[in-house]
This record gives structure tokens, sequence and C-alpha cells, in this order.
């Protein structure tokens, strides 16, 4: 028979675009099918590798990350330094709406140094910019995807390249989930 886990929330889900999200359960429901470059610890004190596999301080205002190779999104769009410039630089722009823009306001650029290593430029030196990189905001999303869908379907119909992929939603009931074979 078929495993299933049933999930159940004293609040709904109200949207599912990552970048403009606020909201902790909504969080809790899109980190299954949504990942970051990091990931905070299960202890909180640190960050972990996610969609990053390493990462350095190459001066006071840029952080280098090493991104993981052979990675998909669900829709079958590659993962890579373009996904994640096309990311960050998504929910800095004004236009998308994210709501809480203000936490990554001191990110000023996302650089490609090559098809798996991306640069991030601060405007000023950030202590915490670690822990911005593995807050919902972050979420990584498939550029094509995301550039070309219906403001209303990347609200409804999230793309990643977690552990779970996307089947459907009824809002205010359902959002079904099935394991990412990948």
């Amino acid at each position: 028979g078929e495993s299933k886990i049933i999930i159940a929330y004293a609040a709904n889900v109200y949207q599912l675009d990552p970048h403009v999200n606020d909201f902790m359960v909504t969080e809790s429901v899109l980190r299954n099918m949504y990942e970051c470059l990091l990931v905070p610890s299960a202890d909180l004190k640190s960050v972990q590798p996610q969609l990053a596999t390493e990462w350095k301080r190459i001066n006071d205002l840029t952080m280098q990350f090493k991104l993981r190779h052979n990675v998909k999104f669900h829709n079958g769009e590659e993962f890579d330094a373009e996904a994640v410039k096309f990311s960050i630089h998504r929910m800095l722009d004004p236009k998308t709406g994210a709501l809480l823009l203000s936490t990554f306001n001191i990110i000023d650029h996302v650089d490609v140094v090559d098809k798996y290593t991306v640069n991030v430029v601060t405007k000023k030196p950030d202590p915490v910019l670690l822990r911005r990189m593995s807050i919902l905001h972050t979420i990584i999303v498939p550029p094509k995807y995301f550039s070309t869908a219906r403001k209303e379907d990347l609200a409804s119909k999230p793309v990643g390249t977690g552990p779970y992929k996307f089947v459907s939603w009824v809002k205010d009931g359902d959002l079904v989930m099935e394991a990412n074979p990948n």
C-alpha cells in the first residue's frame, strides 16, 4: 500500500509564492518543496549546506557560494548559478512585493562566477548574511517557470528542488505533495 502522512494546521495557507510570504504555516509547507542555499541547523545555532555545498568570504562585502551539481527543479529545469541570481534579484525587486524586503535590502546583487559559483554582494558588511541565506525569502526558484507563469500559478502551483513535489491544492482545504524521486 501507499504510505501517507497527514499534517493538520489550525491556520490556512493563503498563497504559495515563497518570495511574498511571511506566514510561518506557509513556510513550514513550502520548505518541503523549495530549498535555500543554506538551512538552519537543528539546534538553530548555525547554518548547514542545502543548495550550496560550501561558502567563503571573499571580502567585507562579498560571500562566495559553491553550488550543488546535478540538481533539477521539479519541472526539469536545471538548478545553477543563474537560478540563484534570478531568485535573489526577483525577491529584491520591489515589483515582486516581498513582505520582508527590509530584512534583505542589505543585499546589493548576485554575480555569477561560473555555472556552480555565485557571489552575493552586500551594500555594507553583513555579519548575518549566512542566516539571511537560509530564510524563506531566499528560496531558489526555477527562472523559466517564474518568468513565464501567470501570477496566479506562481501563488498556487509551486515548483522547487525540495524533497516533496506539489500535486494539488484546494484553497482552505487539502494541499497534497508526493515524494521527489530525485
